[in-house]
């Protein structure tokens, strides 16, 4: 089925049009950093180095386990950072049909990550019950293209280092709720080895006491690249790591597909509610795990306020098999 689509997504007219779009989002952030000593990687927007075959051809399809950190009212915005730190990371991602290979405007996708030490935000266990960093909402536009801004993930005991998504589609936002619609696609994206070495040397992210796995070593990697590519294609914003870095990927889902209940029943689980599922799922940090993530104070997760970038709002999911959530918008300033 995946085959059938290489040619159409590897048409001209499609990849100048992404390789376009994916320009404008890196030069939007390059224009507001105010470091004079920011040098542009001089690869950074040449179609061999930014989208390769792998990022427009491979897509990343497989259905995987949603793991037990899920929450499911988060934030309608494109930056998720908050006041985490670490290297900026930005997320290009298109969603494509794979019955008709064309690409799916108004798919909600759903990003949650750990920051550098591990921790997800939003469980008592890690201590960050009722924070919000590295968690976010974002939809697709005409071409299928959801961008969105983070700090690079960190990682925790017994899985290497990825990030969550979930696509929902037929739902209804609007500036306090997500309204029906189905989950269409669960899965995770993960990253270059180079790309893990590099995120190794970085300060930031040496208050990381846990061993990384490595990609090779993660069960649910295996599942997720199993005839297809789990791996975003990642290059460098500049000459430095520091200076951030831009991660791209396709993603194919079967609209006809629902798995809702799955995505509910992942939400709350080990951190805040007990194991995972029985049995786990291979590659899962296991219900003791957590607290082996981080071992002295300065590896705790920093306080979480509200971001001070874009317009952002709490959402609920209403009706079907997901809980009713209603929560008040919030209206931000404007600043990456």
């Amino acid at each position: 089925m995946l085959k059938a689509c290489e040619a159409q997504l590897q048409r001209r007219e499609h990849v100048e049009k992404r390789l376009q779009r994916r320009s404008e989002y890196i030069n939007a952030h390059i224009k507001m950093k105010r470091d004079l000593e920011f040098s542009p990687n001089p690869n950074l927007h040449k179609r061999e180095h930014a989208l390769s075959a792998r990022a427009v051809d491979c897509v990343l399809a497989p259905e995987v386990t949603v793991g037990p950190y899920y929450v499911s009212s988060q934030l309608v915005r494109d930056d998720i950072r908050e006041d985490q730190p670490g290297v900026p990371l930005l997320l290009d991602v298109q969603v494509i049909d794979v019955t008709t290979c064309q690409v799916i405007p108004k798919v909600i996708m759903d990003f949650w990550h750990c920051n550098t030490t591990g921790k997800y935000s939003g469980f008592s266990a890690e201590g960050t019950a009722g924070l919000t960093f590295n968690r976010g909402l974002a939809q697709s536009d005409e071409d299928g293209i959801i961008q969105i801004t983070s700090n690079f993930p960190g990682w925790y005991q017994g899985r290497a280092t990825h990030i969550h998504i979930a696509a929902h589609q037929g739902a209804t936002v609007s500036s306090s709720k997500i309204t029906g619609g189905t989950v269409s696609h669960i899965g995770q994206i993960f990253f270059p080895e180079s790309t893990l070495e590099e995120i190794d040397t970085a300060d930031v992210y040496k208050t990381n006491r846990v061993t990384r796995l490595k990609n090779a070593n993660d069960g649910i990697f295996s599942q997720q690249n199993s005839g297809y590519n789990a791996l975003s294609t990642v290059v460098k914003l500049g000459s430095k790591l520091s200076d951030g870095l831009v991660a791209s990927i396709t993603v194919g889902l079967n609209p006809s597909k629902d798995y809702t209940s799955q995505l509910n029943g992942g939400a709350g689980g080990a951190p805040g509610g007990g194991p995972p599922p029985s049995g786990g799922f291979p590659g899962a940090p296991s219900s003791t795990s957590t607290s082996s993530t981080t071992t002295s104070s300065t590896t705790t997760s920093s306080t979480s306020s509200v971001p001070t970038s874009g317009t952002v709002s709490r959402y609920g999911q209403c009706g079907g098999t997901f809980a009713f959530f209603c929560c008040a918008s919030v209206a931000l300033l404007t600043a990456l």
